[in-house]
């Protein structure tokens, strides 16, 4: 069963959350409509005057995005120096891409400064007749949101105590009006959606607790880790399943064992009826571990898919001891690929602090008195390889994550105040590679990936380790909708199509207010194509607005089908086109996005405004 953590909308599941955003985002409204070039042209009206240059609503310069492509693999490297320092100044040329061993063309390169990127001031609304623009507050748009995604189900008790103290430290360190922070566990017992209300932050980190899930078999005899579990039952370890019989047989949990004497790792004995519960009990346990890693990857699919609807920069810290993925790797870098899709980057924190996997497994030998002889002592050292192994692999996981998506992870630290500052923050820079992998067949292979510099000079690369090929491959209107969508939740400014967009409300009787938007698109950058005696052009019109905090509120998607006949085009791109959107709100301070994207050239323009409706 799906955790609690899932529910982040404001007490809608994610299913429900999801499906309203298909709703509105992937297929046409009722208002939606096909419109001749009457139509348009009457929308056009409110324009600006035939004759008057165009206007462009941003003094920005536009960010470079990836196009998002399905038959595209995305890259995103970190390039560091020896103390980990981002380095900059890389150009595509110094990298090279290889797909299982074979060189690729890189199709599209962006260097990316996170830190300088976030959402640009914008131009507020302009207020009803009551409510001018002079006299509208500033509002602080957020740029940057933050989730502390806490692993309680594996992180012990002492080790949610020593991260409750250090994030209230490092929310002491300040926390500006443009970030958004958020709490989540794994156990969905502790949630609190972004907010820079500290007070309200605090209060979250005092409910968290250890809460691992039911059935746990960490306190059950013999006691078997998931990677025990997985060498017993399906790699048939002989040295594993000797360490498990023993441990049965000194803890006494085994009935019927014989002579009671624990066995060398070499030998045989009449133990085939102890090794063979031990065979179950391991088969048990590695089910309720595999189920665990399965319910893990998808609540973090889940995540970073809530993540990716918030219109800036987005980070996901995950706090956890590390956690294996067993049989759910295609799971791993799907959630991956999510993230490099959407642009949330992943950090990872040890909770633990200075761990030594060596004193662990010495202590689990004190503690059950064993007087070690020869036979004893190889167990002890086989058992303590066996703990190295499974830490490397465990922390392996989001080790990964953070990798293939441009963040850190760092383990083996008492500081976890100075480790949050260092993972919530994303790379100076970054670089993002794009390719259109060669004869890229949908079998959901795995496809490893290397990322090499023309010239190393002793820096290390920091790239995802591979993907899985799709088993399907979208249809070109799925990529379109998808590329608008990524547009309409991201906060960079876009401008590709001559779009000017103004924004003014009013007040209604009940309190409310009626937000209007009206979205000018200058017929002059237009292309169109020829049918015969006339020419053609579909624009999709999206408008999202968010609240404060960076939370959807509503969204609304409109096309517009202009056919206009060769006689009358030089009047359209004179008159241009426009669009209206009319949202109803309660009084507060909205971030609005509008997405305009043209079928012809395929370009798209992506704007930003703030909106303060007083109370």
């Amino acid at each position: 069963m799906a955790p609690a953590a899932l529910d982040l909308t404001g007490g809608n599941s994610m299913a429900q959350f999801q499906e309203r955003l298909s709703t509105i985002l992937k297929r046409p409204l009722a208002l939606a409509g096909w419109f001749s070039i009457a139509c348009a042209v009457l929308l056009g009206s409110g324009g600006a005057a035939p004759g008057s240059p165009p206007q462009s609503s941003t003094q920005t310069q536009p960010n470079f995005q990836i196009q998002s492509k399905t038959n595209f693999v995305v890259v995103r490297v970190v390039v560091r120096d020896a103390q980990r320092k981002a380095v900059d100044g890389l150009t595509q040329n110094d990298f090279q891409l290889l797909d299982n061993g074979k060189p690729q063309t890189i199709a599209q390169f962006a260097v990316e400064h996170p830190a300088a990127s976030g959402a640009k001031a914008s131009a507020p609304a302009t207020g009803g007749p009551a409510q001018p623009s002079e006299s509208q507050p500033a509002f602080a748009a957020p740029e940057r949101f933050v989730a502390l995604y806490i692993d309680d189900a594996r992180a012990h008790s002492e080790d949610l105590v020593r991260v409750r103290d250090a994030a209230r430290r490092f929310l002491a360190s300040g926390i500006r009006s443009e970030d958004r922070f958020a709490i989540f566990t794994t156990s969905g017992f502790v949630n609190q959606d972004y907010t820079r209300d500290r007070a309200k932050l605090e209060a979250a980190l005092a409910r968290l607790e250890y809460r691992p899930n039911a059935g746990d078999p960490r306190d059950d005899c013999p006691l078997l880790s998931d990677y025990q579990a997985d060498l017993i039952a399906n790699h048939q370890d002989p040295d594993a399943t000797t360490i498990a019989v023993n441990e049965a047989i000194k803890r006494g949990c085994v009935p019927n064992s014989g002579s009671g004497q624990a066995i060398g790792l070499t030998s045989a004995g009449n133990l085939s009826g102890i090794q063979t519960l031990i065979l179950g009990r391991a088969r048990q346990v590695f089910d309720y571990y595999d189920l665990q890693a399965h319910t893990s990857l998808y609540t973090l699919a889940e995540m970073i898919r809530r993540v990716a609807e918030l219109p800036g920069q987005r980070e996901i810290v995950l706090v956890t001891p590390g956690f294996m993925s067993l049989t759910f790797n295609s799971m791993l870098e799907d959630a991956a690929d999510l993230a490099l899709r959407s642009g949330v980057v992943i950090g990872a924190l040890d909770p633990r602090g200075l761990f030594n996997s060596l004193q662990m497994a010495d202590a689990g030998s004190q503690k059950f008195n064993i007087d070690l002889d020869a036979d004893q002592r190889e167990e002890s050292s086989v058992r303590m390889s066996y703990e190295q192994q499974r830490e490397w692999a465990a922390w392996a996981v989001p080790s990964e994550l953070a990798a293939a998506t441009g963040g850190e992870a760092i383990h083996n630290t008492n500081d976890l105040a100075a480790g949050l500052s260092s993972v919530s923050a994303p790379p100076a820079v970054y670089y993002t590679l794009a390719y259109s992998p060669t004869d890229l067949k949908p079998d959901g292979k795995f496809h490893a990936l290397k990322i090499k510099l023309a010239n190393g000079r002793g820096l290390i690369v920091d790239a995802r380790k591979g993907y899985f090929a799709p088993h399907q491959v979208l249809s070109a209107q799925e990529q379109i909708d998808a590329q608008v969508k990524e547009a309409a939740y991201s906060a960079g400014e876009t401008m590709e199509l001559p779009v000017n967009l103004q924004t003014q409300f009013f007040k209604t009787k009940a309190g409310g207010a009626q937000l209007t938007l009206i979205a000018r698109v200058d017929a002059r950058g237009l292309s169109f194509r020829k049918e015969g005696t006339t020419d053609s052009n579909h624009l999709r019109f999206v408008a999202v607005v968010f609240d404060e905090n960076g939370n959807y509120v509503a969204g609304q998607q409109k096309d517009l089908d202009v056919t206009v006949s060769e006689a009358n085009l030089a009047e359209l791109r004179t008159q241009g086109l426009s669009m209206r959107t009319i949202f109803a709100l309660v009084p507060g301070s909205y971030l609005v996005r509008q997405v305009v994207r043209d079928s012809e050239g395929g370009h798209l323009s992506a704007l930003s405004r703030t909106v303060v409706i007083p109370r």
